[in-house]
């Protein structure tokens, strides 16, 4: 909280001199970090923000800023009701001036309110008094998709007249409508909300080749600001599905001409990929896209995770190496780039190298705030440090990895199945080895790897029987059993007293590639060891 010292409190701000104990009682139990208030796909407006953090789920009940200020003042909307937020502006030289109509006091709005009642007023639009400058608008039965403008964010722009186009256009008045558009358009001839309004004029009364012109002239022009051309590209993109039968080539040419005149922009060259990616155009075009973004916009996280996961899936284990030791060097906060480069190195059997990018992320990212996404991922990097650890005869650092893996994911059936497993293997804590098993076969009842497993467990608890019925479960559910599972099928089946089953088994496992030596040992005698 900013102040100014004051010399008879010794030189101290007001907050340094209060005694401030629940405050200090807050610093001292609370945690300090980042919160995201704003949900992907919503623009970072305040109602939103707040919205969020009262935990409303917004993608199901955001509606805009109408329905809170009907709330603010005590307005019972009905379910039909299409509530806008309606600012008093000040107008000056045809241009927004203010966006608070020189801070009017609430008693002068009501004039302002009661005219426009009179004047613009239904049975189905009504304006409802707010306080000062900030009102309401209540459209019976309105389209609640309508993109609006606050005033405050086209500050100095002829914007109010492109609005009431807008509004004449969607109450059928489109000669009307498109005075103002022209108007508009006289003050300024790059305002894009004109242009745009005037496009969609001319698409409404049906003259494509103005629209497409406009369009052109729109998208080219090198005045034209990125986020226009991008939603002026999303709308030639529906079109041309809706109307031109999804011809790509149409929209490709668009892209290409849009891009000449914004070489180095990454939205565009990302959203050309996306739109390939839609079309199931080739992988290597699209990831061609990519790669071209990265080439001017190297640290662009968008591509170069999206070019990552397109090499993964292609089994590129080289470049998806390389692009993640890049994408380390420019966001080295991000856990993705060290989750592939470990499995990348894990495909080619590089183990030491794995292990180290999967050590590196861990240590470099910070995860007390990991959303589900990186606990997955974190959950799973510290469950191939467990496996590769184990299989280089660290047992204690595999065992310590994999209950760091079930702090990140309780849940992680893979790390649940490989602890019991080895746990087992070592012939220790098998209770608990048991009980992480028999919760991957809750999580998949059919899965041969985890039916094993616990067939395994039981077997080692003397529980010959139970480990008999979860054996012959685990050669039902495998198509193809492995010499260990024939081997595990063969003990367990000496233990229930078969022995010309066991036998059979144990001659499986010869045949699938077994230690011939120990198994003939096993066939010959009859016993365990």
């Amino acid at each position: 909280m900013a102040d100014w010292p004051v010399k008879s409190l010794g030189d101290k701000t007001l907050l340094q001199y209060a005694k401030t104990p629940y405050m200090d009682k807050l610093a001292r139990m609370g945690r300090n970090g980042r919160l995201i208030t704003v949900a992907e796909g919503f623009h970072p407006g305040s109602e939103v923000a707040n919205m969020s953090v009262l935990g409303y789920n917004l993608p199901k009940v955001y509606e805009g800023r109408g329905p809170l200020e009907a709330a603010s003042i005590g307005y019972d909307m009905r379910s039909d009701d299409f509530a806008l937020r309606c600012n008093i502006i000040c107008i000056a030289d045809g241009k927004i001036k203010n966006h608070h109509g020189g801070h009017l006091t609430t008693d002068d709005s009501q004039q302002l309110i009661d005219l426009l009642n009179e004047k613009l007023g239904n049975d189905r639009v009504m304006f409802i008094k707010g306080i000062q400058y900030r009102h309401l608008l209540i459209i019976r039965g309105g389209n609640k998709h309508v993109t609006c403008a606050p005033p405050h964010d086209h500050p100095n722009e002829p914007s109010y007249k492109v609005m009431l186009g807008n509004w004449l256009m969607q109450h059928d008045r489109k000669n009307e409508a498109f005075k103002w558009f022209e108007s508009a358009l006289q003050d300024d001839k790059k305002n894009e909300f004109a242009l745009n309004s005037l496009y969609d004029y001319y698409r409404n009364t049906g003259d494509d080749a103005k629209a497409r012109q406009l369009r052109d002239d729109i998208l080219l022009s090198k005045q034209t600001d990125i986020k226009t051309k991008l939603s002026m590209l999303q709308q030639a993109i529906r079109e041309n599905e809706q109307e031109q039968g999804g011809d790509s080539t149409i929209v490709l040419d668009i892209f290409d001409r849009v891009m000449r005149t914004a070489p180095h922009n990454a939205d565009l060259s990302n959203l050309k990929a996306v739109y390939m990616r839609l079309k199931k155009m080739p992988q290597d075009s699209i990831n061609a896209a990519y790669a071209h973004t990265l080439s001017f916009e190297p640290d662009n996280l968008s591509a170069r995770l999206t070019l990552t996961q397109n090499l993964w899936e292609e089994k590129k284990w080289n470049e998806v190496v390389d692009l993640c030791d890049k994408g380390i060097q420019y966001t080295p906060e991000e856990l993705m780039f060290y989750y592939f480069m470990g499995l990348a190195y894990v495909q080619q059997d590089k183990d030491a190298e794995a292990y180290d990018a999967f050590k590196r992320g861990l240590s470099a990212v910070d995860l007390s705030n990991a959303d589900e996404t990186q606990s997955t991922m974190a959950s799973d990097m510290y469950g191939l440090i467990g496996d590769i650890s184990y299989s280089n005869g660290k047992y204690d650092e595999a065992f310590g990895a994999y209950e760091e893996a079930l702090k990140m994911k309780a849940d992680n059936v893979q790390v649940l199945n490989n602890y019991a497993y080895y746990l087992s293997m070592q012939n220790t804590r098998l209770d608990s080895a048991a009980e992480m098993s028999l919760k991957t076969l809750k999580e998949e009842p059919t899965n041969a790897t985890f039916l094993d497993t616990y067939a395994w467990i039981l077997f080692l608890q003397k529980r010959y029987d139970e480990a008999k019925a979860y054996i012959d479960l685990t050669l039902a559910n495998d198509k193809d059993p492995s010499n260990v599972l024939w081997e595990h099928a063969g003990d367990i089946y000496l233990m229930t007293g078969d022995k010309q089953k066991a036998v059979e088994y144990w001659q499986k496992a010869i045949e699938s590639g077994g230690d011939k030596a120990q198994l003939e040992r096993k066939i010959k005698t009859r016993k365990l060891k």
